[in-house]
């Protein structure tokens, strides 16, 4: 394999001896910076260039664009880094929609490698009104092979994403408690002291607009202490019940670990509208993943979300809940597809696993972010598909 300082070219044949990470059917991503620097930095963007490749030769032109780390935990703690990616002007990639900004997810500590995929998909079954599109690929950087990946695209308002109307002050918002310095955040002290809501739009927010959110939000809190006793049609005011919903099952059927209002829970709120909730994202550690750090998040059995911060108070009021619990048993017939997605993209990447593993060997390893160790990548889908099925059997025992 060619050194960076070679200065790989893009050209039409595949740029690397096959031998190693032969193909598997998945198309190839080459990313060489400008700089060749091999340690591309968190959150500041470096030139490059980049290519689409199949077995032998490029899918498509070579292109510019910018590159830079992304992730919290999955960036400080995990050898496979996530990254993200702009081009100058909207790009179809692997197939997909155009769009300027897409993420490069690791899913390093996932041993399905599947996890973000099958949850993305499940929320776009089940209609929600944004799920982010995403393809499995194999990734190469400044000459150095990094496994597979997911290519996603980002959660950011556009048409056909996260569709907010221009005539009214509107809001895309995520709760993140790790949250950079920098970014914009406000924080509402009505049923948390200091909760952190980020705000991801409006970019450069002014300060007129960040209070009329925060105004808003700890409205809502102060309604939600009563919230009880309300009826439907008033909690339908302040929450769009449907989003809600549909938003709810998704995590809690996961289990997804920061679903409790911690990070990665997203809403959107235009002035005169309800609250939706939404778009889902971040599930590689999700599905029985975190057995060592949490063993309760590794069981299929019990709630995740349900008594979590705005949800306790929500499903504190029995119409609420029973709405939400109906919202279940229709779309119970969908989650069940979930084993079907598994056994199907069990096969897809069985090969392709088997380099991503050469890679980074760790299906024999756990620890905080590892979940528990297995044999080989098929014992891991296989642990995934019965954990999905518990899962399932168990919520419907515990919705009337």
């Amino acid at each position: 394999m060619a050194s960076c300082v070679e200065s790989i070219a893009l050209e039409d044949e595949f740029p690397f001896e096959n031998s190693e990470y032969p193909f598997v059917g998945l198309q190839r991503i080459v990313i060489e910076t400008d700089s060749c620097e091999r340690d591309i930095e968190k959150g500041v963007y470096t030139w490059a260039s980049m290519r689409v490749y199949g077995e032998d030769s490029a899918q498509g032109e070579s292109l510019k664009m910018r590159i830079k780390g992304r992730g919290n935990s999955s960036w400080n703690d995990m050898p496979k880094r996530g990254y993200k990616i702009v081009f100058e002007e909207k790009k179809s990639m692997l197939g997909m929609p155009r769009n300027k900004e897409w993420v490069l997810v690791a899913n390093y500590a996932d041993k399905s490698l599947m996890k973000n995929h099958l949850a993305y998909r499940l929320a776009s079954d089940i209609g929600m009104e944004f799920s982010p599109r995403s393809e499995f690929f194999e990734f190469y950087l400044n000459s150095e092979y990094l496994g597979v990946y997911l290519l996603t695209e980002s959660i950011e308002v556009r048409k056909n994403k996260v569709n907010l109307p221009e005539d009214v002050d509107s809001y895309l918002v995520e709760f993140d408690a790790k949250y950079n310095e920098g970014e914009q955040v406000v924080f509402a002290n009505v049923l948390d002291t200091n909760k952190p809501f980020r705000i991801h739009y409006p970019k450069n927010a002014s300060d007129s607009s960040l209070e009329k959110l925060l105004n808003h939000v700890e409205s809502f809190e102060r309604f939600l202490l009563t919230v009880e006793g309300a009826s439907i049609e008033e909690i339908s005011e302040w929450i769009d019940i449907d989003a809600f919903s549909k938003h709810f099952w998704i995590p809690e059927f996961a289990k997804n670990p920061d679903a409790n209002y911690f990070t990665s829970v997203y809403f959107t709120w235009s002035d005169g509208c309800p609250i939706k909730m939404g778009p889902v994202w971040d599930f590689d550690v999700a599905f029985g993943g975190m057995r060592i750090y949490n063993e309760a998040l590794a069981l299929s059995e019990n709630w995740r979300t349900r008594d979590a911060y705005w949800n306790a108070r929500l499903f504190s009021n029995k119409a609420f809940a029973d709405t939400v619990d109906r919202y279940w048993k229709k779309l119970s017939p969908i989650f069940e597809g979930a084993e079907g997605i598994i056994d199907s993209l069990g096969v897809a990447l069985e090969l392709p696993a088997q380099n991503n593993f050469k890679r980074w060997d760790i299906l024999h390893e756990h620890g905080k972010w590892i979940s528990n160790s297995v044999r080989n990548y098929g014992e891991a889908v296989n642990n995934l598909r019965k954990w999905v099925v518990g899962r399932r059997r168990w919520i419907n025992e515990n919705t009337p």
